[in-house]
């Protein structure tokens, strides 16, 4: 298993059980190495730990530039709910959910994304 696939895995479990400071002492402690790797993946979870924990390296900047530079939807959408800007981030996600209604179940397990994220109708979406 390669660093950046560790680390993005475990700082998801971590975030799933809650254990922000954590995730928060594994970034400090391997900052280095996750600034070389450069896993757009591994930032959000550090960011959302960042603000759950008010800690100071959370950083709307880091997040908006996210927004700008990634070609990747999910990572503009969990920048958005992290962000406050469910409104963008529901956007994201109802584009998502035409090309693949079966996101929902994926998309519901991720800390990041608020409740606010999701488009009213996206729990009757049905999956053949």
């Amino acid at each position: 298993m390669s660093f950046k696939t560790y680390m993005a895995s475990k700082t998801y479990l971590l975030l799933l059980t809650e254990e922000y400071n954590q995730v928060i002492n594994l970034a400090s402690r391997h900052a280095v190495l996750l600034e070389a790797c450069e896993s757009d993946t591994i930032m959000i979870n550090i960011q959302f730990a960042a603000k759950k924990t008010k800690h100071k390296t959370y950083s709307e900047i880091t997040l908006r530039n996210m927004i700008a530079q990634s070609s990747m939807d999910e990572v503009k959408i969990c920048a958005f709910s992290l962000l406050n800007q469910s409104q963008d981030a529901k956007r994201l996600i109802k584009k998502k959910f035409l090309m693949d209604p079966g996101l929902i179940f994926k998309y519901k397990r991720w800390p990041a994304l608020g409740e606010d994220c999701f488009p009213e109708d996206a729990e009757k979406t049905e999956v053949a």
